[in-house]
């Protein structure tokens, strides 16, 4: 899954994100290392953008992540009481400047959730949140209790390891 807000006026930013989501569908199987690099070399001479990418592999039962910019990340275990994990994104602007960037590897359990927002979306909003509902469900409950800004993106998957796959809203 991927989040990516691109910078600059409206019709820029649209050229920039709808760019970084072409790149990702087309090379979709690369590492989310490999796919941010592709991302900021093809955005260089745009405004840029900020991406957040996140790849369950079911095959190691685990999460890689990559952020670049200000995307917000957590990881809802489904274990007991939700716990949420705060996955760091690296400080830059894809097409402008990145550091050099490693993809963070988190093991998975069938039902561990994965929650993408951008800054608009408070840190402050997971106490109640009941992971065991649909995604959409989830989202929507992210953006009652934390929205913070004047637009926002929140995009949430669950880990099915029944059949190897994910569940999004």
């Amino acid at each position: 899954m991927a989040l990516v807000v691109g910078l600059g006026r409206p019709e820029e930013a649209a050229v920039t994100a709808k760019t970084a989501a072409i790149l990702i569908r087309r090379y979709a199987r690369e590492s989310v290392r490999a796919l941010m690099n592709r991302c900021h070399r093809n955005l260089l001479m745009s405004r840029g953008a900020v991406i957040g990418l996140a790849r369950f592999d079911a095959t190691q039962d685990c999460l890689r992540w990559l952020g670049v910019g200000n995307v917000r990340a957590w990881l809802g275990r489904s274990e007991g009481k939700p716990i949420f994990e705060r996955l760091m994104p690296y400080m830059g602007v894809a097409g402008y400047y990145i550091p050099v960037v490693r993809e963070t590897k988190l093991a998975l359990k069938s039902g561990d959730t994965i929650i993408l927002a951008n800054e608009a979306i408070g840190a402050d909003f997971g106490g109640d949140l009941d992971l065991k509902e649909d995604p959409q469900v989830v989202a929507e409950g992210v953006l009652k209790r934390g929205f913070e800004g004047d637009q926002a993106t929140v995009l949430v998957a669950r880990y099915n390891k029944k059949n190897g796959e994910s569940d999004g809203g």
